[in-house]
């Protein structure tokens, strides 16, 4: 779920980095592009494509998943410091939301009413201050027996974890998912904002998807792919000696366009 915060910072990183881009405004078809399609980065669109692309690589995967393993969606949530036009966002914290269920085996009744306290039906006007806006970003994981051993992370990067405060934040969760020999599967469907640190050289391209196993660091998979080439099928790990499962990007991608109507949204003429 993207929010202020998010918007926010893809407007103020768009108006100096999207500047050097190719901008794509020749709308002759619905689907000019073979793969991912660069105006979806558009503010109004990348939070909806973000939920529904992760969604339907989840169903990818579960559908192709050996017996013992299960596919999830979760999140995480950074308290991000609302920005302004003079200072950059600052991350004040990152946690995983979790559900509380609370029982008590002692019933309340309602007692004689407290003459010292405001009734429940009272009101006055007060004001809040909002020094800190919460962001959540959902994440695919495969989880692994009866005790769900985390196996593979699916990561659909966002605006914010290329940027700012943001970017160090993510790298640091990176590596420490890494150091736990957990899979990492990293995808990155954005032209601009901060590449992901790895030790060589990328290609000069558009697009990547990063495919690292935690028992052959600190070897990895790089696939790198432009906005001219189809979205590849990637490597999606799972616990050795199991193999592979394949993630069909292409067909992820076809299927987000058509239920979330993307061509109508793009402003694209319909064939």
């Amino acid at each position: 779920m993207f929010n202020a915060v998010e918007n926010a910072l893809v407007k103020r990183r768009a108006a100096s980095t999207f500047s050097h881009l190719p901008q794509f405004q020749d709308s002759t078809m619905p689907r000019q592009f073979p793969g991912m399609d660069p105006n979806l980065e558009a503010i109004r669109i990348w939070p909806d494509f973000h939920s529904t692309f992760l969604n339907l690589c989840r169903e990818e995967i579960a559908d192709r998943l050996p017996e013992g393993y299960e596919a999830r969606i979760d999140e995480r949530i950074s308290v991000v410091k609302i920005p302004d036009d003079r200072t950059e966002s600052t991350v004040v914290r990152e946690f995983i939301p979790n559900v509380a269920i609370l029982e008590t085996t002692n019933r309340l009744d309602a007692g004689p009413a407290n003459t010292g306290v405001m009734s429940v039906s009272s009101s006055i006007p007060v004001t809040l201050t909002l020094e800190a806006d919460p962001h959540r970003q959902a994440y695919l994981e495969i989880r692994f027996g009866e005790h769900r051993e985390l196996v593979t992370v699916f990561e659909l990067l966002s605006p914010s974890n290329k940027s700012g405060e943001g970017y160090g934040q993510y790298v640091s969760m990176r590596q420490r998912l890494l150091l736990q020999g957990v899979n990492l599967v990293e995808l990155d469907l954005l032209r601009f904002g901060r590449r992901m640190p790895i030790a060589t050289p990328l290609p000069n391209t558009d697009y990547f998807a990063l495919v690292a196993r935690g028992d052959d660091l600190p070897s990895a998979q790089l696939y790198a792919f432009s906005v001219r080439d189809p979205l590849p099928t990637i490597a999606a790990p799972l616990k050795s000696p199991d193999d592979d499962v394949p993630l069909d990007l292409a067909r992820a991608f076809e299927i987000a366009w058509a239920r979330g109507r993307y061509e109508r949204a793009l402003g694209y003429p319909r064939g």
